[in-house]
C-alpha cells in the first residue's frame, strides 16, 4: 500500500485517498479525527472528546461543536469516496475503517512480522519498515493533547522501542 496509505496517526495527521491528502479542517476536527483514529472500531464517547478537544474548560457549547466536528468529517469523507465512516453509537461516535486503512494497524502488523524473524536471523532488516511508519504522534501535537486522552499511543510507542 505504500504512500496511498489512508489515516496516518504515527506523525503528523493526515488522511490519503486515492493519492490526494485530504483537507481534514480545523484543529478541532484533526484532533476529534485523531481520536476517533486511535480507538478505531470502538465507541469513544463525546465527553472523552470534549476533553481531548478543550482539556479541562470546555464551553458550553461543546457537546454541540463536537457534533459539528463530526459533521464536517463525515462530509469530508463522504465527498472524497473515502471507505471510512463515521457512525453514532451511545454515548458517542465510531470510525469504521477497514482493514489497512490505519497505519497503526499496519505498524502493528509489521512489528509482529518483525519479532517472529528476530529468532530466526537477527536481522534488522525486517524492522526498518516499522520504522518507516513512525512519523512521531500526531495526537502529542494535537491542541488540547493530554496523555491521559490518547490511550493507543502508548501501545505504538512501546512496541517502536
Amino acid at each position: 500500500m505504500g504512500e496511498a496509505l489512508g489515516l496516518r496517526l504515527l506523525g503528523p495527521l493526515e488522511y490519503v485517498h486515492n493519492g490526494v491528502e485530504l483537507d481534514l479542517g480545523g484543529s478541532r476536527q484533526r484532533v476529534v479525527l485523531a481520536m476517533l483514529g486511535l480507538n478505531a472500531s470502538r465507541v469513544m464517547p463525546t465527553e472523552q472528546l470534549i476533553d481531548a478537544v478543550w482539556n479541562t474548560e470546555p464551553p458550553t457549547t461543546a457537546r454541540a461543536q463536537i457534533q459539528i466536528c463530526v459533521s464536517g468529517l463525515r462530509k469530508v469523507l463522504t465527498d472524497a469516496g473515502a471507505p471510512m465512516t463515521i457512525r453514532t453509537r451511545a454515548p458517542g461516535y465510531v470510525l469504521e475503517v477497514p482493514s489497512g486503512e490505519l497505519d497503526t494497524e499496519q505498524f502493528t502488523g509489521l512489528v509482529e512480522a518483525a519479532r517472529g524473524h528476530v529468532e530466526v536471523d537477527r536481522s534488522p532488516r525486517r524492522s526498518r519498515p516499522c520504522a518507516a511508519r513512525w512519523r512521531c504522534g500526531a495526537a502529542r501535537r494535537s491542541p488540547g493533547y493530554k496523555a491521559t486522552s490518547c490511550a493507543g499511543v502508548p501501545r505504538y510507542s512501546t512496541a517502536r522501542g
